[in-house]
């Protein structure tokens, strides 16, 4: 279109003084630009976006502005050079308050164009495959909460279309990351309602609405762990708010809707069968239910990849299964999964950026699977993915022939790429054989050391955008089985100044960064010289240990407390250290405060037990360090109730603590040392202990048990003795 003609339709457009005439131009517009990025761009350059957005906003007749959403929703299907220029103007504002003002039972349509507008811009931006970055709609979500309650009033309406429900599904995927928008949370009810409705239309009918497969992926993307927990626990639950939808719903009926469509006949509706199914199993009430949950979903996959061989969302969901069951991990092997990815891999190019969300989802998928056996590991290494993925981490990004830097997007799809190849490296790690051979490799270190120090500032404390903290989180989370005492890399690492980055990583403000710092601090010192420890404390300094001994994350608290098991095993003199650089006191009331948590006994169990090793490591030192311990009468009140928690692990740990404290060293067998152990035996014995161990001596898990008969012979003696003595 020539530029006279352009500028004569935009002025028949702005007309809205005569309407027929406004609604002729645009469709005569709408007709003209569909398909044709250059005449978007040429009408964009004259102010095309602004006019639609004011006729919108304004009150307009309905079918005017049902033509105008139309053609936004042409722009919004253009190149990325259109969208980006779509982007400059108040685009989401005033479509969120086209929808807000709409009159449901008047105005459906122009819901419902709404709603795919905004769906197909945060697609366009995120990836275009409904499973990539959602970073815009996130952004979207912080800087207009309010859409949460506008989808929230249309799924919960029966007056609102099926075409508008199903925009609403299709956008909710791309508001946030799965698991990480807690605000989306507030959505599941409604969801459960409209997807237990279409499952009953479904299997009355045997044919799905249109608006169900996107359901499902919406319901399996914000359904809250309360929700699920309550939706698998129940015979019905109902939708009680006055003038919303009132449906049953049948934990029994709709497990068993679900498990039909993994059947069904169109392989996207399968997938989001098995994804929602996937993500319920984590919230099962039972072993027996997760089992009746998981059973369908790996068949049912196999024959999905084959029909969507590049869809991000099979491998994904394929990783979520994987991860945690490890009959389905086995299952994938067997069928040879492993095999395909790879050759997946080699058929796209394993640093096609163009292709990074399938790549980054397969080596997730890889990943999952190889969280099991040295076996499953094998498979992966077996096919060539190590090669590639040493390949892939050891990439810098590099301008173009005409010497200009990679823009965003490259640079977040190579990002991507790396911190999914981390994720299965240390997946890989997991294998002793795998860490002494395969991957000790000098591109190994120099890859992983490159991606911490690469990129954004070169101190991982420092802030920086949120891409480059993720990269490096998984490169620490990578890191932590290589810096292992039998890892041949671990004096590498450490030479090449691991040690500090690891510190640094700690005093992020990035909480996933702190966690996999502490995790790979904690490994370092494992079994370390007494030199190693001294350092490791002196970098991390006494006050900001004992900050992240009370962190916000119960996980970072959890390797904290690791940390300084380590660093206490099988070496008083540190203990001592810690007795001075903490304090006595302050120590065994950090202790004491843990044991005595509500929260890590109810939700972390793992920073008790922890906790209690500390006390194992001093307790294995001189009697003075275990004289203080069982002396400290509040401390021992603390312990005594927790031989009774459910975690087994905790239990045995109290269990070493009696034995330390009531062991009598051969080569110190004199009479004081004896009369040490017999006075702290008869006050375990005073506070109960001993009751304890009896009464659980024959109930409970093997190791429980043998521990059990060593603590309890021990105190025997030395309270026999005792009377003997008299």
């Amino acid at each position: 279109m020539t530029q006279p003609n352009a500028e004569a339709l935009i002025q028949a457009i702005s007309n809205a003084g005569n309407q027929s005439a406004q609604l002729a131009a645009l469709r005569q517009f709408k007709n003209c630009i569909i398909g044709h990025d250059d005449e978007k761009e040429l009408f964009i350059r004259h102010g095309i976006i602004p006019l639609l957005l004011n006729i919108i906003s304004q009150d307009s007749p309905s079918e005017i502005k049902q033509q105008a959403l139309l053609i936004l929703g042409s722009f919004a299907y253009g190149n990325q050079a259109v969208v980006t220029e779509m982007l400059q103007y108040p685009l989401v504002s005033t479509i969120l308050d086209t929808i807000k003002e709409a009159n449901l039972s008047e105005s459906q349509q122009i819901i419902t164009f709404s709603l795919r507008i905004l769906a197909t811009i945060f697609q366009a931006v995120g990836g275009g495959d409904g499973s990539g970055d959602t970073q815009m709609g996130a952004q979207c979500l912080e800087q207009h909460p309010e859409i949460v309650g506008i989808i929230d009033r249309l799924l919960s309406s029966p007056s609102t279309s099926l075409p508008a429900v199903q925009q609403c599904c299709k956008l909710i995927p791309l508001l946030g990351p799965k698991r990480k928008s807690p605000a989306l949370n507030t959505l599941s009810q409604p969801l459960i309602v409209r997807v237990s409705m279409f499952l009953r239309s479904y299997q009355q009918s045997g044919k799905p609405v249109a608006a169900l497969e996107p359901a499902l992926a919406a319901l399996a993307h914000a359904v809250s762990p309360e929700h699920a927990r309550v939706l698998l626990s129940t015979s019905v639950a109902n939708s009680s708010a006055s003038g919303t939808l009132k449906v049953p719903v049948s934990t029994e009926k709709f497990l068993q809707g679900l498990t039909q469509l993994t059947r069904d006949e169109v392989p996207e509706t399968r997938l989001a069968a098995v994804e929602l199914l996937a993500t319920l199993q984590f919230n099962a009430t039972s072993p027996a239910q997760k089992e009746q949950i998981l059973l369908p979903l790996l068949p049912a996959l196999v024959p999905i990849m084959d029909f969507l061989p590049e869809c991000p969302r099979v491998c994904l969901v394929l990783a979520e299964i994987c991860r945690d069951d490890v009959r389905s991990a086995t299952m994938a092997v067997e069928v040879g999964l492993v095999k395909k990815i790879a050759s997946l891999f080699k058929r796209v190019g394993i640093d096609n950026w163009q292709k990074s969300e399938i790549i980054s989802a397969g080596l997730l998928a890889l990943a999952g699977i190889g969280q099991h056996k040295d076996s499953f590991r094998q498979e992966i290494i077996d096919n060539g993915v190590l090669d590639l993925v040493i390949r892939v981490i050891s990439v810098t990004p590099e301008p173009d022939q005409e010497g200009t830097a990679p823009g965003q997007s490259s640079l977040s799809a190579i990002r991507k790429i790396k911190i999914a190849s981390c994720h299965l490296l240390r997946s890989l790690s997991r294998s002793v054989t795998l860490l002494r051979t395969s991957l000790a490799s000098e591109e190994v270190v120099n890859g992983l050391m490159g991606m911490l120090t690469s990129e954004g500032n070169s101190n991982l404390a420092r802030d920086t955008e949120p891409e480059i903290n993720e990269m490096r989180a998984a490169v620490m989370a990578a890191l932590c089985n290589l810096i292992l005492e039998f890892s041949p890399l671990q004096k590498t690492l450490l030479d090449r100044g691991l040690l500090d980055l690891i510190v640094q990583g700690a005093h992020s403000s990035y909480p996933p960064l702190r966690l996999n710092s502490m995790w790979a601090l904690k490994h370092a010192i494992f079994n370390a010289p007494r030199e190693l420890k001294d350092i490791a404390l002196e970098k991390l300094t006494r006050p900001y240990l004992l900050e992240l001994c009370n962190d916000p994350e119960l996980e970072i608290q959890e390797q904290t407390m690791a940390f300084l098991r380590n660093l206490v095993c099988r070496n008083h003199e540190v203990v001592e250290l810690l007795f001075r650089e903490i304090g006595r006191d302050e120590l065994f009331g950090l202790i004491e405060e843990k044991l005595s948590s509500p929260i890590a006994r109810d939700q972390n169990p793992e920073v008790l037990v922890s906790t209690v090793y500390i006390l194992v490591h001093i307790a294995a030192g001189p009697e003075a360090h275990r004289d203080v311990i069982a002396q400290r009468e509040s401390l021992m009140k603390k312990l005594l109730p927790l031989m009774f928690h459910e975690n087994s692990d905790l239990r045995v740990a109290i269990v070493w603590l009696v034995i330390n404290l009531t062991w009598i060293e051969e080569e110190h067998g004199s009479a004081s040392h004896t009369e040490s152990c017999r006075d702290r035996a008869e006050r375990i014995v005073s506070l109960g202990f001993e009751q304890a161990l009896k009464a659980r001596s024959q109930g409970d898990t093997l190791d429980f048990r043998e521990r059990t008969k060593i603590a309890l012979f021990q105190i025997d003696g030395l309270l026999r003795a005792s009377i003997g003595s008299r």
